[in-house]
Parts: C-alpha cells; structure tokens; sequence
C-alpha cells in the first residue's frame, strides 16, 4: 500500500497523514524517496532527512515536523532535535504519560500540535475541550471541524473563554 502525499508537485506539501499506509512517498529532489510507516527520519539514514532540510533551506517549506499515533515515536522524535513540531492525539481524554510529554516538548522547545482535540468526534462540548486544552500553552489544537457553525462555536468561545475553575474541572472528570 503506497501513500502519495497531497499535492505533488507542490513542495509545501512534503508529508501528509498516513494513517493505514504502510510507506508514504516524499517527493524530494532529485527523485522521490519512500520510507516504512512508523519510521523516524534521522540525519544521513537515508537521505530523506537531508531532502527535507534542503527544502527547508531552499524556502520551500517552512518547518520540519513529524506526526505519530505511537507516544514512543512521538517521544522519540521530539528528543531527536531534528523536528521543530510534533503532532500527536492530545484530548481531556489523555493519560497523565501523554500530558508530560506535552510538558516535555515545552521544555525542548518542540512545537506540540494536539490532534484529535475533539477525542475524535466523541465530545460535542467545545467549551469544556477548549477550557481543557487552554491549560496547555504550547498545545495547538487541530479541531477536525466539518461545519461552519462549528467554527463560528469555536470562534466565539476564543472571544469568551471558558473559566476553568472547581465546576469546571467537576465537568471534566
């Protein structure tokens, strides 16, 4: 199973989320290289790395950063020093071990963006999510919004911010 990645011809585009694949395609240049899924990308391994950086170099991308499902891929990538961002499930639904690692990136100086903040279509209740994920400072969520009355939603809770205090944390357990 090959994974092409979105927009080919585009370099902003290098990696997308390959969930199922069992190598994702990275357009490089010259040629194209492929990696196993689940693979970390390390300085010299095979040169995909050395592309990326390149193309970082070269201005056509801006930053080099990794998504994963697996805590220890993710934990091991953002110890690397080779990525700026990770992105990793993150939700009021994470284990304590997940919540240090988010920590951890802060202290690393790796950019923490929280997907699946919605628990992944489980909780409607954007307010108590955002509340959640606000005590996080260096978590960027990414919504996985389908409506525009759901952006509006999120829109007008960053304006009106949930206040987390005893209630609210009582809302959460």
């Amino acid at each position: 199973n090959m994974y092409g990645t979105i927009g080919t011809s585009n370099p902003e585009y290098l990696l997308a989320d390959p969930q199922g694949a069992d190598k994702i395609a990275v357009p490089c240049k010259p040629g194209q290289g492929t990696f196993k899924r689940g693979a970390i990308l390390y300085r010299g391994s095979d040169g995909l790395y050395d592309a990326l950086r390149a193309a970082k170099a070269d201005g056509n991308i801006r930053h080099i950063g990794i998504t994963s499902h697996s805590l220890d891929r993710a934990r091991e990538a953002a110890r690397s020093g080779l990525y700026e961002t990770v992105q990793y499930p993150f939700s009021l639904l994470s284990t304590e071990e997940e919540i240090a690692f988010v920590k951890e990136c802060a202290d690393l100086d790796v950019g923490f963006i929280a997907m699946k903040a919605l628990c992944g279509g489980l909780l409607t209740n954007l307010p108590l999510a955002l509340g959640w994920l606000r005590q996080f400072e260096n978590a960027v969520p990414v919504w996985g919004m389908q409506k525009i009355e759901e952006v509006e939603q999120l829109l007008y809770f960053e304006q009106h911010l949930p206040v987390v205090d005893d209630a609210f944390k009582a809302d959460v357990e």
